[in-house]
């Protein structure tokens, strides 16, 4: 055989993975407007899908008694709702593409992959923060306060490397 999968050794990441990025607080920071307007636009879109799905049902079921101008309506709903899934796919690429995580599609709250205490964890932004405040550790769902303490680089270094 000739596959290079034979020579790896079981439990080994592929070449091919790319390693988890690790954002500091800083950067997680100096990144909240970016990420604002992608959770913006995936929230917008988001909505619009839902209220043009709800349209396209109600006409779906009046469509042998509809007028011209909502039959007109009916086919025009598919192309704006294409659209709109477009827009939400984007959203969610950019984030994927940034290494973000999304905790939550209602919300929009998302996370920034780090380490903090020898452990996988989450520097946390959600709408309506103007910077990021909390963290988390990977598979725990309770948000923390950042400490102010972790505010000097030379300490937050400390909790990431303990």
């Amino acid at each position: 055989m000739s596959g290079w999968a034979e020579h790896r050794a079981s439990g080994a990441p592929r070449s091919a993975e790319i390693p988890e990025p690790a954002f500091t607080l800083e950067v997680a920071r100096r990144m909240v407007p970016l990420v604002q307007r992608i959770i913006h636009d995936l929230l917008v879109a988001q909505k619009r899908v839902v209220s043009l799905r709800h349209e396209k049902r109600r006409l779906e079921q009046r469509r042998h008694l509809l007028a011209w101008p909502d039959r007109r309506r009916r086919y025009c709903l598919e192309e704006e709702l294409a659209e709109q899934l477009d827009n939400l796919h984007d959203a969610l690429a950019e984030l994927e593409v940034l290494g973000l995580v999304l905790f939550d599609r209602r919300t929009g709250r998302v996370g920034f992959p780090t380490h903090l205490h020898k452990r996988r964890g989450f520097f946390v932004w959600q709408p309506g923060d103007e910077t990021v405040r909390y963290w988390r550790y990977a598979g725990d769902r309770a948000l923390r306060t950042i400490p102010s303490n972790w505010l000097t680089p030379k300490v937050l270094e400390a909790v990431r490397q303990a």
